[in-house]
């Protein structure tokens, strides 16, 4: 068997490589067309818009350090033309694109840990960035519990 490498067997082997290319762009039946982001009565809102309609809200999760928020694309490619952008709106820093064989996963960048509401409008993915909860208290400025007396010899002497 002659195993040295002709310019057939390297023609063969580059075919073959483009062709597995072409099949796992072809796998991914949708892609990420743009990413917006604006300011809506003081919340942040970050609009994703696809090539197609999403079945459903992508699965997602947070991460409180470093603060982000990461949402999975399945079968979704980027088409941004950009993996990164830098942000400086509200709570949102940045963004990333990261693209895998069978997924891309999109990554806001925040600058605290806030929560956040997705919903779908036709093939856009809308994102609200929630604004953070606000510890309130009593005028005093202490939280009372329990206006009840407790009786701490008896409560010493149960221990």
């Amino acid at each position: 068997m002659n195993t040295k490498a002709t310019p057939w067997n390297r023609a063969w082997l580059l075919w073959l490589a483009g062709l597995a290319l072409f099949s796992a762009q072809a796998s991914a039946q949708n892609s990420i067309d743009n990413f917006e982001v604006s300011q809506q009565g003081g919340k942040t809102v970050v609009r994703i818009t696809t090539k197609e309609p999403l079945k459903s809200v992508p699965p997602n999760f947070s991460v409180a350090t470093p603060a982000r928020i990461a949402f999975d694309f399945p079968n979704t490619a980027n088409a941004l033309g950009r993996s990164n952008q830098d942000i400086g709106q509200g709570d949102l820093r940045s963004m990333n694109v990261v693209q895998g064989a069978d997924r891309t996963r999109l990554v806001l960048n925040l600058r605290r840990a806030v929560g956040h509401e997705a919903t779908l409008e036709g093939n856009t993915l809308v994102i609200t960035l929630a604004e953070p909860a606000v510890a309130s208290t009593t005028p005093g400025g202490v939280a009372h519990f329990s206006e009840g007396k407790a009786d701490v010899k008896h409560a010493v002497r149960d221990i």
